[in-house]
């Protein structure tokens, strides 16, 4: 399986977790009044499909954020812990901020394996 197959199965599963809602304007954060649920980009979801738990996936990206901030930003983070290469963070990272939703970045990682 490539990376870029992973990565979609991984967005897949955390787009279907129940505790996690995509947002473009987190990369993983925890919902003010929802208890033990989390927000975040297609990296995130990817992350909390990887680790299968959101508050998990949360908990470890927001520690290895604090360790690494102001060093790097969101995808230079996903991409280590997604062991995913930079360019295909950043590209992810880009086109979710430009509005395409998550479903959309996966069926665009499938075709391009396929």
């Amino acid at each position: 399986m490539t990376s870029e197959e992973q990565l979609a199965q991984w967005m897949e599963e955390g787009l279907g977790n129940e505790e996690f809602v995509e947002d473009r304007n987190y990369y993983l954060n925890e919902r003010n009044g929802k208890e033990g649920t989390v927000s975040g980009c297609a990296l995130g979801a990817a992350l909390v499909g990887k680790m299968k738990d959101a508050k998990a996936a949360y908990q470890l990206y927001a520690k290895k954020r604090k360790r690494l901030l102001p060093l790097s930003s969101g995808a230079p983070i996903f991409a280590l812990l997604l062991n995913i290469h930079q360019e295909l963070a950043d590209a992810i990272d880009k086109n979710h901020c430009d509005g395409k939703p998550a479903r959309q970045i996966i069926a665009e990682l499938k075709r391009q394996t396929a």
